[in-house]
């Protein structure tokens, strides 16, 4: 069983196979100790994109966490706005929005870079020794080939509030087709990568740089990497696809 700790984000994702020793694992993504995630996929992010709101809101209360959506995907996700941990769910066309919402991470990692000054610089150890505590900022975006083709200046931005943001609690979990969508130079700002379906098995081992297993073809299905050893992994599924709105 999971057991949360207090303003450690930890997400439960689904389960992973290990056929050496005939047994599945729980497969946790560890934001708060590991960092921005990407998950790439062709066309099968919208179930894992469920999973992961659907287990935030469940898992953390509002003061242990704000969670911002950017859905310039499905724009399906708009099901979570009114989650108590949700701040907005924003979609490609509103552009006011989404300068705002930039300018405020910006602004919040400035004050967050003062608050922690005395404590290491860092998040955790200012929430477990100031006698204060911030939530953590996770903010999803769903859909980065569209995000960066239409704000061409605003990803430039993105690119630096992903390189500093996870120290101060902030966190980004974004999703895109391949990796060659994503600058070479910004790849190892998201160290966490998950593999769902690709075009290509050996794309697998480009991305994660090992030799993996050969994924089933059933939806959700991916590539994690677990002890640094890489699994095939199963996305959990929060309910039937049809039920969905009366989950949220």
């Amino acid at each position: 069983n999971y057991q949360k700790e207090n303003f450690v984000l930890n997400i439960v994702l689904g389960e992973y196979d290990n056929p050496k020793l005939q047994q599945q694992g729980l497969y946790t993504l560890d934001l708060t100790h590991k960092g921005n995630t990407v998950i790439y996929s062709m066309n099968e992010k919208n179930t894992i994109m469920n999973t992961i709101i659907y287990s935030l809101i469940t898992t953390y209360h509002t003061n242990e966490l704000s969670l911002y959506v950017m859905d310039f995907d499905s724009q399906t996700l708009k099901i979570y706005e009114d989650a108590p941990q949700v701040g907005d769910v924003i979609f490609i066309n509103e552009t006011e929005k989404i300068v705002n919402f930039f300018k405020y991470i910006k602004e919040e990692i400035e004050k967050r870079k003062k608050l922690f000054r005395d404590y290491n610089g860092d998040y955790e150890f200012y929430c477990k020794n100031s006698g204060h505590t911030l939530p953590n900022i996770v903010l999803i975006l769903y859909g980065y080939e569209n995000f960066k083709e239409t704000f061409e200046d605003l990803d430039t931005e993105f690119i630096k509030i992903s390189r500093d943001c996870s120290k101060y609690g902030i966190y980004i979990i974004l999703t895109a087709v391949s990796d060659r969508s994503i600058r070479l130079s910004a790849r190892s700002n998201f160290p966490q990568v998950i593999p769902l379906k690709l075009r290509e098995d050996v794309e697998y081992s480009m991305l994660l740089g090992k030799k993996t297993p050969l994924i089933s073809d059933i939806d959700g299905r991916g590539i994690v990497l677990v002890d640094e050893e890489p699994y095939e992994f199963q996305t959990a599924i929060m309910c039937d696809e049809e039920k969905i709105n009366s989950y949220s």
